[in-house]
């Protein structure tokens, strides 16, 4: 007789959400509240209305963001990131969310959480007129080919922020 034992490699739900909770902003204890808000926010079909809004009011942003998305030969995406400060401080720190599209203009989800977001962080310094690039990896959304970047939060060295 013959047993067959199958591993499961994917994480637990409650490991699940200690990422969920471990990638929120500081401060935020509801997790499940702000999600769905976050979600309530962008749930148009396309996420346009939502992007459009937020890269209006990024319009005094202190910085610019952009971001490309290229495949690995993994599978896996990585995003590159260019941060140019055009403000007259010292940044230290820039929180930004990521939507995620395909071909056809559609919200891509991650395998693993389900949302067509990634939120990410950059937190070296900026001087100002500088622009920094960084390239983020993740083994989500492979099905992506455009990302759509806004800004949420900088901080400063003189312990200034900006919210969006």
């Amino acid at each position: 007789m013959a047993f067959l034992c199958i591993y499961s490699c994917a994480p637990s739900e409650g490991e699940l959400k200690q990422r969920q909770l471990d990638s929120l902003p500081p401060g935020v204890t509801d997790a499940a509240k702000w999600e769905k808000d976050f979600k309530d926010s962008i749930s148009h079909t396309r996420y346009s209305d939502r992007y459009e809004a937020d890269l209006a009011s990024n319009k005094d942003c202190p910085v610019k963001l952009s971001v490309a998305l290229k495949g690995t030969e993994f599978g896996s995406k990585r995003f590159d990131v260019k941060i140019t400060n055009k403000s007259a401080k010292v940044v230290d720190a820039v929180a930004f969310t990521v939507i995620c599209y395909d071909n056809f203009g559609d919200p891509v989800n991650d395998n693993e959480l389900g949302m067509a977001y990634a939120r990410m962080q950059y937190q070296k310094e900026i001087s100002p007129g500088n622009t920094r690039s960084e390239a983020y990896e993740t083994p989500n959304f492979s099905q992506a080919t455009k990302g759509k970047p806004f800004v949420t939060r900088i901080h400063f060295t003189d312990g200034s922020t900006w919210h969006n």
